[in-house]
């Protein structure tokens, strides 16, 4: 016979403050699949429910995929976030690699540019790069979606902050095997940075 322990108050409370949080950040998803399955007239009635009172579903979603290239539009997003991150990762790992492994002079200087950058916000770059993209003649292209990103300050700040982690003994080694720093960056310090 096995002697069931009943979960202590706190547990109950961590747990039901769990799940009333997930459902509050449920709701707009909720709410997002009801309107898509309502017909217009419902979505800019006075009444609110989630439920359609007619299903407009299939009539919706043929009228968004084919008056709408959405799956283009998806695969340029798949294709947009792809290059971002693969140019991001030739950029950012051997700056933070220098960052964190090499000296040279000016390296505190640098690295405090890089949190600057950090905490200047996104937008406040918009029209320099929209004129930048206009002068060199890539606006309307995946190029203006793409370069914009290529730099990354928190890419930088994140591989560097990984790499200090990394004992100096893995990379002295690597120098005694004649491995370049180039060739440390992508052989050994990338692939242990993957996870």
């Amino acid at each position: 016979m096995s002697i069931r322990h009943l979960a202590p108050p706190s547990a109950i409370l961590r747990h039901a403050a769990l799940l009333i949080t997930g459902a509050l950040i449920l709701i707009p998803f909720v709410w997002m699949v009801s309107l898509s399955i309502k017909p217009r007239g419902e979505i800019f009635g006075a009444a609110f429910s989630f439920w359609p009172a007619q299903f407009y579903g299939i009539e919706n979603y043929t009228q968004a995929l084919t008056e709408a290239p959405l799956p283009q539009y998806m695969l340029n997003g798949v294709f947009v976030c792809t290059m971002i991150v693969v140019l991001q990762t030739l950029v950012c790992a051997p700056a933070a690699y220098a960052l964190a492994k090499l000296d040279f002079p000016g390296k505190n200087l640098l690295f405090a540019m890089v949190l600057v950058a950090l905490i200047l916000p996104h937008e406040v770059l918009s029209l320099p790069l929209f004129i930048l993209g206009y002068q060199i003649g890539v606006l309307n292209t995946y190029a203006a979606l793409i370069l914009p990103y290529v730099v990354s300050p928190f890419g930088i700040f994140l591989f560097r902050q990984f790499f200090k982690t990394i004992p100096d003994d893995v990379i002295h080694a690597a120098r005694l095997d004649g491995l370049s720093e180039l060739s440390i960056v992508w052989k050994i310090m990338v692939p242990m940075a993957l996870p």
